[in-house]
């Protein structure tokens, strides 16, 4: 297909294409993503389970299933989950961590391109064993004693399958979203939220996410009653960044950073809105200063037009190196998520010393996100909202100690306090027991 789609693109170059192969190139590509077979194949592996072989001659292990290791989707989630594997590795237990989605398997790039691109996990590769499951007729050694802990909502399929030889009757699940969000109404949000529904010890990635499934009885919370070694929370780490009142004094153009990734898996960034609102923030000559806006955490590189003579400068995913230098540039931070997680952009933003804004969601209120930083303004996912709520922060701006202030956001700023000691003491009940 990609070849068809490479010939496609040189004859329309070339103005060599007719309507009449246009149409026909439509259909076939229609075709080709309307497969029903390579759709049923598609989840088929997605889910299959390990093929297991169980042992108690094997070597007690802690196993985390995790989709892959790869640059270009190592985000915070993935820096919490090594960040988990790293202090189960410092408590002495043997993990194994177990790939099950295609990937590359290069320790060396791993090393230069993923972990030392982070203080916090330079040293832990090689401390633990990996094991690629792409391949499901893989047999995998387990002892009847192990431990699974799922990251995602299909490795936590595998996980359901995979314990049913095990003596534990449940396997610890580090969520880190209500993952069904991420999909449109169908197949894939279905079994997404029948994830929550198998037998598991929760960690949620925040107490805004834990209260959501409470409030909405979602996964553990069917129950009426949960024990609190069940239900765990922890904060991932945000960083802390180079602020200073010469850094955040008056300058002859203010920056504002977007949190723009137009891509349809991140449309609960809510790119659309977000753009919308700024075009209408400096229609309404909010921004009467001269301000030059950015958008950073996309591929998409092309500038975008705002208004004339405005527009939007696509810098993409920088490294962390840059990242942490230039943070503390911005002035204004705009950053949307429509679920229960806070996200971290909008928290490091605000750490970063810039006046964010973001949004609420249903328990996600505007007075307990403002309550974590006084750099941070919380609308409802509106278009007057967020507008007006823009109009707000270049106001904002201008108070240079107040937003140094606001550095200090109630957030944990690094791992030992996210997986803290009373977490740890419950996660090794449950892999000791």
């Amino acid at each position: 297909m990609k070849l068809i789609l490479n010939k496609l693109l040189k004859l329309i170059k070339s103005n060599r294409v007719t309507g009449k192969l246009v149409r026909s190139m439509g259909m076939l590509i229609s075709e080709y993503r309307f497969n029903p077979v390579m759709l049923k194949e598609a989840i088929q592996q997605k889910i299959a389970p390990l093929r297991i072989h169980y042992s108690s001659n094997a070597k007690k292990k802690v196993n985390i299933i995790i989709p892959e290791i790869n640059y270009q989707t190592f985000y915070g989630g993935y820096v919490a989950k090594f960040s988990l594997i790293k202090k189960l590795v410092q408590a002495n237990y043997a993990v194994r961590v177990l790939i099950i989605d295609r990937c590359d398997i290069d320790y060396k790039v791993w090393q230069e391109s993923v972990f030392n691109k982070y203080d916090a996990l330079k040293d832990i590769l090689g401390k633990f064993e990996i094991e690629y499951c792409f391949d499901r007729n893989r047999t995998v050694k387990m002892n009847p004693d192990d431990t699974i802990i799922a990251t995602t909502w299909w490795t936590a399929h595998v996980a359901n399958k995979a314990i049913e030889g095990l003596n534990k009757g449940k396997f610890l699940y580090l969520i880190q979203e209500y993952e069904p969000y991420t999909f449109v109404m169908g197949a894939y949000y279905a079994l997404a939220h029948q994830s929550y529904s198998f037998p598991h010890v929760a960690l949620f990635s925040s107490n805004f996410l834990k209260d959501f499934f409470k409030m909405n009885q979602i996964g553990i919370y069917e129950n009426e009653s949960v024990e609190e070694s069940e239900s765990m929370c922890f904060e991932n780490a945000i960083f802390r960044f180079d602020v200073s009142k010469n850094r955040l004094k008056k300058k002859k153009v203010k920056k504002l950073l977007f949190y723009a990734r137009p891509e349809a898996h991140a449309s609960r960034n809510m790119f659309e809105l977000g753009y919308f609102a700024l075009c209408e923030a400096i229609e309404n000559g909010y921004f009467h200063e001269k301000w030059d806006f950015y958008g950073i955490g996309s591929n998409y590189r092309s500038d975008i037009p705002l208004a004339p003579n405005k527009v939007l400068q696509m810098i993409g995913k920088v490294d962390l190196q840059t990242y942490n230098k230039i943070m503390p540039e911005y002035d204004i931070g705009l950053a949307l998520m429509y679920t229960p997680h806070p996200s971290l952009m909008p928290l490091e933003m605000a750490a970063a010393g810039q006046v964010v804004v973001t949004n609420s969601y249903m328990n996600k209120t505007r007075e307990q996100m403002e309550a974590l930083s006084q750099n941070i303004i919380c609308s409802e996912p509106t278009l007057e909202g967020i507008t007006n709520s823009l109009g707000k922060a270049v106001r904002m701006s201008n108070d240079v100690d107040a937003r140094l202030a606001g550095t200090n956001v109630k957030w944990a700023f690094n791992w030992n306090d996210s997986f803290n000691e009373s977490i740890m003491e419950n996660i090794k009940k449950l892999i000791d027991g």
